[in-house]
């Protein structure tokens, strides 16, 4: 092999393990929609980002829907190790079950026209008796004004969050900020 073989050859490794080393480092983003009620079926992409380890922001205008769903996938988010980063922005109505969603990012931004909507948690489970229903809807509220009161840094106990939901409240962005549901509040242009 020639001298200046040699030298190409070495060159060529070492911009391929540069371009290697630099594609590693460079993390996919995506920003994603999440509109409508949420379902299993409405957050299957979600929990694929997260599995995948992908950064993104997820832009909601939702009513709610199945808690459960959204317990899943905030859940997975707070738990598993390297997640990837969420950034959250509710751009009108963040209710129910999306605010759970909402509460997932470690930036939780809403327009400044924007609502947050918390109302007594109801579930629909056949075959199972009125008491029993009614421990499974407290279980579910409990657990949900844990996860919003996390949100808030502590600046709201559950019990707070609980009362907050009794009333069946819609904070302004304003309110939610104050309290830590939001981390900002985006300016209309």
């Amino acid at each position: 092999m020639k001298w200046y073989h040699a030298i190409l050859v070495i060159l060529l490794c070492s911009t391929s393990v540069v371009q290697a080393h630099a594609q590693e480092k460079q993390k996919s983003t995506t920003i994603t929609v999440l509109s409508g009620t949420l379902d299993a079926q409405s957050m299957t992409h979600h929990i694929n980002n997260l599995l995948q380890r992908i950064d993104s922001t997820i832009v909601i205008n939702s009513g709610g829907g199945i808690v459960d769903d959204a317990v899943g996938f905030y859940m997975l988010s707070k738990t598993m190790k390297n997640p990837p980063a969420i950034n959250t922005i509710g751009t009108s109505i963040v209710g129910s079950a999306a605010v759970v969603v909402f509460c997932a990012g470690n930036e939780r931004a809403l327009t400044e026209n924007a609502h947050i909507f918390l109302h007594p948690i109801t579930t629909e489970v056949n075959r199972v008796s009125p008491n029993t229903l009614k421990k499974i809807n407290t279980a579910m509220t409990q657990g949900y004004a844990t996860i919003i009161s996390h949100c808030t840094n502590g600046k709201k106990t559950p019990e707070e969050i609980e009362q907050l939901m009794d009333q069946t409240v819609f904070l302004s962005a304003e309110e939610a900020l104050a309290i830590g549901i939001a981390t900002e509040i985006k300016k209309l242009k």
